[in-house]
């Protein structure tokens, strides 16, 4: 999987369109509030679960100390 780069919005816009005969301008309504509803969700009830493809956590970590390289 070295060197295979992952598949940008406007590639997925573009095959949900082609696949559901959308225009891309809808397409990207569909994804962009798939992506509203998940944080919304995930911040509500700590989890949201896209069925079949996973699931998104919030996970509540402690602050850790900051360092800069440069000093």
């Amino acid at each position: 999987m070295a060197g295979k780069k992952p598949l940008t919005k406007a590639q997925i816009v573009s095959y949900f369109a082609k696949k559901f005969d959308l225009s891309k301008k809808a397409a990207s309504s569909v994804i962009d509030e798939m992506a509203v509803l998940a944080i919304a969700e995930t911040k509500k009830a700590g989890a949201f679960t896209f069925p079949g493809i996973g699931k998104l956590v919030l996970v509540k970590r402690k602050a850790r100390m900051g360092r800069n390289p440069a000093t």
